[in-house]
């Protein structure tokens, strides 16, 4: 065949080859980069567990009526003696679970659900206190007894995550909102009488819902694809003030009493607008529920990711 038949057959040949090379790089760029950003999303996700102990941030030693929370009071006819230690209702032994999804390595959200698992009991005294019969010159004293302790209090904790983004080893700090549920507090009081007598009464007390906020920062080292080990050290801000204290038990030298046979409010109110009177309203004032806490556990990436060759 003569070149000027073969070369246009040749260049022809070339030019589809070419034109089809590209559009199937085309396609695989495509492809490529669609496998690859499921692959990114399925990696983002993560969820985690962990345990750890909270402990009372320091400063709230008074309740609603200036008492003692945590420690003792002891009046004599010249002087005062306080030995008072800082209270928290959220104090005491912890576990939590959560997930979270990062938008890039080093930025993302994370949801917690913190649960105190058994919550710490705080037993204050006040010695040597005066008390009035019905005639103001017949005078008795009596120490007083008090021992607190909130619910298995949960906080579901919304938090914005930000970390190196290293391999083996990851620092992370998170901030975010405390939402705390079934913030209810157990009062058991206990009055004893210079007379020999006893009484004796649990109470339970209901919180207004308040939102405070949680942050913390720790370290995740990578233990396998997967899995990861964390600690951290983490802070709550956090005050709740009462709504509502109810009597639920009476008991008098040991014998128990129907609340129907007793005198006086069996049921208090506090609220917001600073009324206080004598037929069971009073004003709702914070009460301590700030901790700092040391946690650790694990956490799992959700990725099906497969080794490079």
């Amino acid at each position: 065949m003569s070149y000027f038949i073969i070369y246009p057959i040749y260049e022809a040949t070339v030019r589809l080859f070419i034109f089809n090379a590209m559009k199937i790089r085309t396609y695989l760029l495509l492809l490529a980069t669609t496998t690859g950003l499921t692959k990114s999303i399925a990696q983002d996700f993560y969820i985690k567990a962990g345990t750890g102990y909270a402990f009372a941030m320091p400063g709230g030693k008074l309740d609603q009526n200036g008492n003692a929370l945590n420690g003792s009071v002891i009046h004599s006819t010249s002087s005062t003696k306080y030995d008072l230690k800082s209270a928290s209702f959220s104090s005491g032994l912890h576990g939590n679970i959560g997930g979270g999804y990062m938008f890039s390595k080093n930025i993302g959200i994370e949801l917690n659900a913190d649960l105190n698992l058994d919550p710490h009991t705080y037993r204050a005294t006040i010695n040597g206190l005066i008390g009035n019969t019905s005639t103001t010159t017949n005078t008795y004293t009596y120490n007083y007894i008090a021992e607190r302790q909130a619910n298995n209090m949960i906080i579901l904790m919304p938090s914005l995550v930000l970390q190196t983004g290293g391999n083996a080893c990851n620092l992370y700090m998170r901030m975010g909102l405390a939402l705390p549920f079934n913030t209810g507090i157990k009062l058991h009081e206990t009055y004893l009488y210079s007379t020999g007598d006893v009484d004796d009464y649990t109470a339970k007390i209901q919180n207004y819902f308040s939102v405070g906020i949680a942050a913390a920062t720790g370290v995740r080292f990578k233990v396998s694809e997967h899995m990861s080990i964390w600690g951290e050290i983490s802070t709550l801000y956090l005050s709740l003030s009462r709504e509502q204290n109810d009597l639920e038990t009476a008991k008098l030298n040991g014998i128990n009493r129907p609340l129907s046979q007793l005198t006086g409010i069996k049921t208090v109110h506090y609220n917001k607008n600073g009324i206080s009177d004598q037929y069971g309203n009073a004003q709702a004032l914070p009460q301590p529920f700030s901790n700092i806490g040391i946690n650790a556990g694990i956490s799992y990436n959700l990725s099906q990711r497969t080794k490079k060759k």
